[in-house]
């Protein structure tokens, strides 16, 4: 039967959760790929791409089985939104989801299940039974590589999966949506910046001295995540309102500690008086430019780039009066 049809289209599929577990606390997984299923089945689909799927809420629960209704909310063109209410059999709602999903590919004469896991690379293994916090880093970091080439728009979370040796319902366990994922690459490459120049701020050097370690080190990172600098700066549009103001004051402490610096060279006469806030944010911009306009820095050996950085820097923050008594 083809339910390949209009918004209010709904169907509805009882699931025994052995057939997908061992235990029968219902794991988020089973869900996800149990919803998968449904829609791909409903929409007659030989093969088919997730382009949004977002878990809205859900709970623990132990069954045996549990229901999963789905409906057509929107059709346009090849793409179709469904949202979906798992329950268990006494009615007691466990999770909510919305997917929207394209195929090109003809309605299938028969009913095919189409979304059986796909064969993960080699490596799943050891992605797949690595500890929550690595499975992020992995998650984090395969997007990074894909919407580098893509964008975040035209990414997708089964190509993120794919590159991250993940079978997709597996995925799902540590991210609920895209743009949760968006916002976890700003926050995993906050944090490598935060490890890799705490010894620098922490050092207890001349504020002169510091903010001359502070720009190498940052242009030597920056450098490192190359790729992810670039989707740092291209796709905080893509960020809800609330998801940016979080990754703004994430990334304002790095900020913030290179305009402590500055106070304290301006205490203690080292630097002359300025505003600290935009002298920070200029350096933190100059130390950005070697990896945002690498067609400009053609023929520039990066310490040659960091000499030119610091000089620019100080010749603006050092109190020459002072230096010179």
């Amino acid at each position: 039967m083809n339910l390949l049809s209009t918004a209010g289209t709904r169907i509805k599929q009882t699931y025994r959760v052995s057939d997908y577990q061992s235990s029968e606390t219902i794991m988020t997984s089973t869900i996800v790929a149990c919803a998968e299923d449904l829609v791909s089945t409903a929409e007659c689909m030989h093969g088919f791409a997730v382009l949004d799927f977002v878990l809205h809420n859900s709970c623990v629960a132990t069954s045996e089985q549990f229901d999963i209704t789905a409906r057509l909310m929107d059709r346009r063109g090849s793409v179709a939104t469904w949202e979906l209410h798992a329950e268990t059999r006494d009615a007691r709602q466990i999770a909510r989801m919305s997917v929207s999903m394209t195929s090109d590919d003809e309605p299938a004469v028969k009913i095919l299940k189409v979304s059986e896991p796909e064969e993960a690379p080699a490596s799943a293994p050891a992605a797949e039974k690595a500890a929550p916090g690595d499975k992020r880093e992995l998650i984090a970091e395969a997007a990074c590589r894909v919407m580098a080439k893509k964008g975040f728009a035209a990414s997708t979370m089964r190509e993120i999966a794919r590159e991250a040796s993940m079978h997709v319902p597996t995925m799902y366990q540590y991210v609920r949506s895209k743009e949760e994922v968006l916002e976890l690459i700003y926050h995993h490459l906050c944090q490598r910046i935060r490890i890799s120049t705490r010894p620098v701020f922490e050092a207890q050097l001349p504020p002169t001295e510091k903010l001359k370690a502070v720009i190498n080190c940052l242009i030597h990172v920056n450098g490192s995540v190359r790729k992810g600098s670039g989707v740092m700066n291209r796709e905080l549009k893509s960020l809800s309102p609330s998801a940016r103001r979080r990754v703004l004051d994430d990334y304002a402490e790095i900020v913030d500690k290179i305009a402590n610096i500055i106070s304290e060279g301006i205490a203690i006469g080292e630097f002359r008086p300025t505003n600290k806030l935009i002298a920070a944010n200029f350096i933190d911009s100059m130390c950005d430019i070697w990896v945002l306009r690498p067609f400009a820095m053609q023929g520039v050996c990066e310490q040659d780039y960091i000499d030119q950085v610091v000089d620019f820097t100080l010749s603006g923050l050092v109190d020459t009066a002072s230096a010179a008594r």
